[in-house]
């Protein structure tokens, strides 16, 4: 995973991925499905990044067998997603 870069409005370097977790339901095969939103925020000034989000499988480590559906993520490529829209800088 990249490094996470300054914070843009104070200069601050400790910066921390925060999850909220949303809505829950069941999917097809009886497994439960969670909305993930992740984000990178600012431990000073309290700026917070764009969030980025999707459904992770919370069985997802007990069955690796069954193929996956392209809707379905996992906490990592969001997190993945998170620091890139916080490394963003425009010049």
């Amino acid at each position: 995973m990249e490094e996470l870069k300054r914070c843009p409005f104070c200069g601050n370097e400790n910066s921390a991925l925060k999850m909220c977790k949303g809505r829950k339901f069941i999917n097809g095969l009886d497994q439960p499905i969670e909305q993930h939103k992740w984000y990178v925020q600012c431990q000073k000034c309290k700026a917070r990044g764009s969030v980025a989000s999707g459904k992770v499988n919370l069985w997802e480590n007990l069955n690796h067998d069954l193929p996956r559906p392209i809707w379905q993520t996992t906490d990592d490529e969001i997190k993945r997603v998170a620091v890139k829209l916080w490394n963003y800088r425009v010049d």
